[in-house]
């Protein structure tokens, strides 16, 4: 990090989740709890079905904290048949 550029842990910043369900996952509507659950941090989500690999990835934007951020992937990441990815900006 270039020196001057310090970043507050409680600084809200733009980033990317995806969310890659298996279509036979058993807690598929685990998902969609979470996500209602964390709707305060949502920006925009696309949900891009994949019949041909039976699976379906959703993509969500977000505005939120690195601490936020840990909490709502590491809960998607416990339910079965779910894997996340995350990026932020």
């Amino acid at each position: 990090m270039k020196k001057g550029r310090v970043r507050k842990a409680s600084t809200e910043r733009l980033g990317v989740v995806g969310i890659l369900i298996l279509n036979a996952a058993p807690d598929r509507a685990r998902v969609a709890e979470l996500l209602a659950e964390y709707d305060g941090i949502i920006v925009g989500q696309a949900e891009l079905p994949c019949s041909e690999r039976n699976m379906t990835l959703i993509c969500v934007s977000i505005k939120v904290t690195t601490n936020v951020l840990g909490a709502f992937t590491g809960k998607l990441g416990l339910v079965d048949g779910v894997k996340v990815k995350s990026m932020l900006l």
